[in-house]
């Protein structure tokens, strides 16, 4: 939440989790909610085509696990 928080003001923040990660994701937003910070909640809305084009024309991956910052890094080698 704090990361978030403070890259808010230079960065659009997107949430992109799978269905199983929702629930997660929804604990953040809420808090993020408490705070007016605004995000774009995608979590569980994309299929992997989508994933890999919102990860190319993305400036900063932050993951809740590996498996999308190794999908990351395969897309762009620059993080």
């Amino acid at each position: 939440i704090n990361t978030a928080e403070n890259l808010s003001s230079d960065y659009q923040i997107c949430f992109l989790a799978g269905k199983s990660d929702i629930e997660k994701i929804k604990e953040i937003t809420d808090e993020l909610d408490k705070k007016e910070i605004k995000y774009l909640n995608l979590a569980g809305k994309t299929n992997i085509k989508d994933l890999i084009y919102l990860m190319q024309n993305s400036e900063i991956v932050i993951g809740l696990d590996s498996a999308g910052i190794h999908l990351a890094s395969a897309i762009k080698n620059d993080y």
